[in-house]
Protein backbone atom coordinates (compact mmCIF):
# COMPACT_ATOMS: atom_id res chain seq x y z
CA UNK A 1 0.00 0.00 0.00
CA UNK A 2 1.47 3.49 -1.11
CA UNK A 3 -0.12 6.75 0.61
CA UNK A 4 1.12 9.91 -0.29
CA UNK A 5 0.09 13.45 0.57
CA UNK A 6 0.88 15.94 -2.08
CA UNK A 7 0.42 19.84 -0.53
CA UNK A 8 -0.65 21.91 -3.37
CA UNK A 9 -3.84 23.38 -5.44
CA UNK A 10 -5.21 20.49 -7.33
CA UNK A 11 -5.91 21.19 -10.57
CA UNK A 12 -8.31 19.47 -13.21
CA UNK A 13 -7.27 17.44 -16.10
CA UNK A 14 -9.01 15.77 -18.52
CA UNK A 15 -10.43 18.87 -21.46
CA UNK A 16 -8.19 19.22 -24.24
CA UNK A 17 -7.80 22.07 -26.80
CA UNK A 18 -7.64 21.32 -30.02
CA UNK A 19 -5.45 23.99 -31.67
CA UNK A 20 -5.72 23.78 -35.31
CA UNK A 21 -2.49 25.97 -37.45
CA UNK A 22 -0.86 26.17 -40.31
CA UNK A 23 3.01 24.74 -40.92
CA UNK A 24 5.23 22.82 -43.09
CA UNK A 25 4.72 19.46 -43.08
CA UNK A 26 7.00 17.16 -44.62
CA UNK A 27 5.68 13.96 -46.38
CA UNK A 28 6.69 11.22 -48.64
CA UNK A 29 5.00 10.55 -52.03
CA UNK A 30 5.79 8.06 -54.37
CA UNK A 31 7.12 9.47 -58.02
CA UNK A 32 4.58 8.90 -60.66
CA UNK A 33 5.51 5.31 -61.81
CA UNK A 34 5.64 4.25 -57.87
CA UNK A 35 9.02 2.84 -58.04
CA UNK A 36 10.98 5.48 -55.52
CA UNK A 37 9.95 8.21 -52.87
CA UNK A 38 10.40 11.55 -53.18
CA UNK A 39 10.32 14.19 -50.93
CA UNK A 40 7.17 16.58 -51.35
CA UNK A 41 7.20 19.45 -48.73
CA UNK A 42 4.23 21.57 -48.31
CA UNK A 43 2.33 23.97 -46.18
CA UNK A 44 -1.16 22.23 -44.99
CA UNK A 45 -3.23 22.79 -41.80
CA UNK A 46 -2.45 20.57 -38.61
CA UNK A 47 -3.74 19.99 -35.34
CA UNK A 48 -1.95 20.46 -32.07
CA UNK A 49 -3.90 19.11 -28.63
CA UNK A 50 -3.26 20.35 -25.54
CA UNK A 51 -4.68 20.43 -21.98
CA UNK A 52 -7.16 23.08 -21.48
CA UNK A 53 -5.89 23.83 -18.15
CA UNK A 54 -2.51 25.00 -18.21
CA UNK A 55 -2.02 24.98 -14.35
CA UNK A 56 -2.50 20.91 -14.59
CA UNK A 57 1.14 20.32 -15.68
CA UNK A 58 2.40 21.93 -12.14
CA UNK A 59 0.16 20.04 -10.25
CA UNK A 60 1.18 17.08 -11.76
CA UNK A 61 5.19 17.52 -10.95
CA UNK A 62 3.69 18.26 -7.36
CA UNK A 63 1.92 14.71 -7.33
CA UNK A 64 5.30 13.21 -8.76
CA UNK A 65 7.34 14.79 -6.36
CA UNK A 66 5.59 14.35 -3.52
CA UNK A 67 5.12 10.15 -5.08
CA UNK A 68 9.03 9.94 -5.26
CA UNK A 69 9.56 11.33 -2.06
CA UNK A 70 7.16 9.23 -0.14
CA UNK A 71 7.27 6.01 -1.65
CA UNK A 72 9.61 3.39 -0.34
CA UNK A 73 12.90 3.26 -2.54
CA UNK A 74 12.35 -0.54 -2.82
CA UNK A 75 9.02 -0.14 -4.26
CA UNK A 76 8.89 -1.61 -7.76
CA UNK A 77 5.75 -0.26 -9.68
CA UNK A 78 2.67 -2.19 -9.41
CA UNK A 79 1.70 -4.39 -12.15
CA UNK A 80 -1.97 -5.69 -10.58
CA UNK A 81 -5.06 -4.16 -10.20
CA UNK A 82 -5.54 -0.98 -7.74
CA UNK A 83 -7.85 0.48 -5.90
CA UNK A 84 -6.98 4.46 -5.58
CA UNK A 85 -8.43 5.86 -3.22
CA UNK A 86 -8.34 9.98 -3.26
CA UNK A 87 -9.22 12.92 -1.26
CA UNK A 88 -9.05 16.35 -3.04
CA UNK A 89 -9.30 19.00 -0.75
CA UNK A 90 -9.85 22.65 -1.50
CA UNK A 91 -10.41 25.99 -0.56
CA UNK A 92 -13.48 27.48 -0.06
CA UNK A 93 -14.97 30.56 -1.69
CA UNK A 94 -14.70 33.69 0.00
CA UNK A 95 -18.97 34.13 -0.20
CA UNK A 96 -18.75 30.71 2.47
CA UNK A 97 -17.32 33.84 5.05
CA UNK A 98 -18.58 36.87 6.57
CA UNK A 99 -16.79 39.58 7.08
CA UNK A 100 -15.89 38.50 10.70
CA UNK A 101 -14.13 35.54 9.40
CA UNK A 102 -16.33 33.18 10.14
CA UNK A 103 -18.43 30.30 8.39
CA UNK A 104 -21.99 32.51 6.57
CA UNK A 105 -25.22 30.92 6.09
CA UNK A 106 -24.14 29.77 2.33
CA UNK A 107 -21.39 28.05 3.94
CA UNK A 108 -22.92 26.31 6.14
CA UNK A 109 -25.42 25.14 3.64
CA UNK A 110 -22.53 23.68 1.32
CA UNK A 111 -20.83 21.65 3.55
CA UNK A 112 -18.88 20.16 0.87
CA UNK A 113 -18.05 21.61 -2.42
CA UNK A 114 -20.55 20.51 -5.19
CA UNK A 115 -19.60 22.72 -7.54
CA UNK A 116 -17.36 21.94 -11.39
CA UNK A 117 -14.73 20.72 -11.54
CA UNK A 118 -15.98 17.16 -10.75
CA UNK A 119 -13.71 14.80 -8.58
CA UNK A 120 -12.87 12.97 -11.40
CA UNK A 121 -11.37 15.56 -13.23
CA UNK A 122 -8.93 16.04 -10.41
CA UNK A 123 -8.20 12.46 -10.59
CA UNK A 124 -6.81 12.61 -14.26
CA UNK A 125 -3.66 14.11 -13.88
CA UNK A 126 -3.13 12.48 -10.55
CA UNK A 127 -3.50 8.84 -12.40
CA UNK A 128 -1.54 10.03 -14.96
CA UNK A 129 1.44 11.42 -12.93
CA UNK A 130 1.83 8.40 -10.80
CA UNK A 131 2.37 6.10 -13.67
CA UNK A 132 5.79 4.36 -13.56
CA UNK A 133 6.11 5.29 -9.98
CA UNK A 134 3.41 3.72 -8.23
CA UNK A 135 2.12 1.69 -10.81
CA UNK A 136 3.50 0.67 -14.46
CA UNK A 137 0.71 1.72 -16.18
CA UNK A 138 -2.79 3.43 -14.97
CA UNK A 139 -4.98 1.42 -16.52
CA UNK A 140 -4.25 -0.74 -13.20
CA UNK A 141 -6.29 1.18 -11.36
CA UNK A 142 -9.60 -0.90 -11.82
CA UNK A 143 -11.23 1.02 -8.98
CA UNK A 144 -11.25 4.52 -7.41
CA UNK A 145 -12.73 6.04 -4.51
CA UNK A 146 -13.25 9.93 -4.73
CA UNK A 147 -14.34 13.21 -2.69
CA UNK A 148 -13.72 16.58 -2.43
CA UNK A 149 -14.09 18.16 1.23
CA UNK A 150 -13.47 22.14 1.54
CA UNK A 151 -10.75 23.39 3.61
CA UNK A 152 -10.27 27.16 4.86
CA UNK A 153 -7.07 28.31 3.90
CA UNK A 154 -4.64 27.53 0.51
CA UNK A 155 -1.66 25.77 2.96
CA UNK A 156 -4.24 22.82 3.47
CA UNK A 157 -5.03 22.39 -0.24
CA UNK A 158 -3.79 19.22 -1.72
CA UNK A 159 -4.51 15.71 -1.65
CA UNK A 160 -4.26 12.45 0.20
CA UNK A 161 -3.39 9.90 -2.31
CA UNK A 162 -3.90 5.72 -0.93
CA UNK A 163 -3.06 3.14 -3.75
CA UNK A 164 -2.99 -0.56 -3.17
CA UNK A 165 -3.98 -3.83 -4.37
CA UNK A 166 -7.33 -4.39 -5.03
CA UNK A 167 -7.63 -7.39 -3.01
CA UNK A 168 -6.98 -4.84 0.21
CA UNK A 169 -9.78 -2.32 -1.18
CA UNK A 170 -10.96 -2.40 2.28
CA UNK A 171 -8.09 -0.49 3.87
CA UNK A 172 -10.14 2.63 1.69
CA UNK A 173 -12.90 2.86 3.74
CA UNK A 174 -10.22 4.66 6.55
CA UNK A 175 -9.51 6.98 4.50
CA UNK A 176 -13.38 7.93 4.26
CA UNK A 177 -13.61 11.89 4.81
CA UNK A 178 -16.52 12.03 7.60
CA UNK A 179 -18.55 15.19 9.16
CA UNK A 180 -18.62 15.16 13.13
CA UNK A 181 -22.75 15.12 12.42
CA UNK A 182 -21.84 11.29 10.55
CA UNK A 183 -19.94 10.23 13.51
Amino acid sequence: MIRIFVNGKPEPGGSKSAIPHWGLVNRFARSMNGAKWIRADQIMQVIRVKDANDKVGKWKELVQAAALSQTPPDHKPYSEPLVMCAVFFRKRPASHFTKKGTLSAIGRRNPEPITKPDALKYLRPVEDALTKIVYDDDSRVTASFLFKQYVDNDEDQGAYITVMPKSKWSYCLEFVPRNDEDA
